[in-house]
């Protein structure tokens, strides 16, 4: 109640002629009156008004990008709300366009292994897990896989991750086999490159467990659950919480697998 509040009353504050007045003031393209413009339009997207919120956001950004140019700062920020406000909306095609942009001029401007790309990444990454999304953005996430290995090569570290979250995006879409093979090239791959008590090894290791788990072949997913939460443990002191997921996912599995092996193993 008290977010809608504010919500509510920051969009009477641009509603009730700030906008205006702004563009009186310092002109239409002035950055000031594009980002009140920006805001008054997420103000509108977080109560979902969404038919209210799209021009004021696709207008922000039109103007910045043919005015600013398309890689300055409150351009790429307008056009990252303009991607969510698409796959809010229920406009994937349109959301995957603005995203597939973000990382071209991110990957030309700061190279794939910047923070400021990898941002961009981490929010395709939050969409990938979105029921009801993951059939829809699997094929823009294989086409960012193989840039990947394209530019940075097929054993590097951020290759890793887009593979590992390429083979989740697959075992949540019921492609078991084929997230399998990814998780476990993953894994090889890792293990040449890592060190043995890698937190990467260890989150792959519980993918892999989990993925198995799923295909009910619970002998052969045990050892992987297993090391899974022992790589955890090694780490326990500096990560807590991956620890105690570690434990969740070694229950979870021992429930579906209705043994009581994880008990007497954890006692030992």
């Amino acid at each position: 109640m008290v977010r809608a509040n504010k919500l509510r009353e920051a969009e009477a504050v641009y509603g009730d002629g700030l906008i205006g007045e702004l563009r009186e003031m310092l002109g239409p393209r002035h950055p000031a009156v594009l980002e009140a413009l920006n805001s008054y339009g997420r103000c509108l997207m977080l109560q979902t008004r969404l038919d209210e919120a799209e021009g004021p956001l696709t207008e922000s950004f039109r103007i910045s990008r043919d005015h600013a140019g398309p890689d300055h700062p409150n351009t790429l920020y307008f056009q990252d709300t303009l991607a969510v406000f698409y796959l809010t909306q229920g406009r994937p095609e349109d959301g995957f366009e603005q995203f597939g942009d973000l990382l071209d001029i991110h990957a030309k401007k700061v190279g794939l292994e910047h923070p400021a790309t990898f941002r961009i990444l981490s929010l395709i990454f939050d969409i990938l897990q979105r029921p009801g999304m993951t059939d829809q953005i699997l094929p823009f996430f294989e086409q960012v896989v193989a840039r990947h290995v394209d530019e940075l090569g097929p054993r590097h570290p951020r290759t890793l991750e887009m593979r590992r979250q390429q083979g989740l995006g697959l075992l949540a879409t019921g492609q078991i086999e084929q997230a399998e093979e990814i998780l476990r090239d993953c894994l090889t791959i890792a293990e040449e490159i890592e060190a043995a008590d890698s937190p990467n090894i260890r989150e792959i290791c519980g993918n892999l467990g989990w993925c198995l788990t799923v295909a009910e072949r619970f002998e052969d997913a045990q050892p992987y659950v297993r090391r899974g939460e022992e790589l955890a443990a090694l780490r326990r002191s500096v990560d807590p919480k991956s620890y105690e997921q570690a434990r969740q996912r070694t229950d979870r599995f021992y429930e579906s697998w209705s043994k009581p092996q994880g008990v007497t193993w954890r006692q030992q």
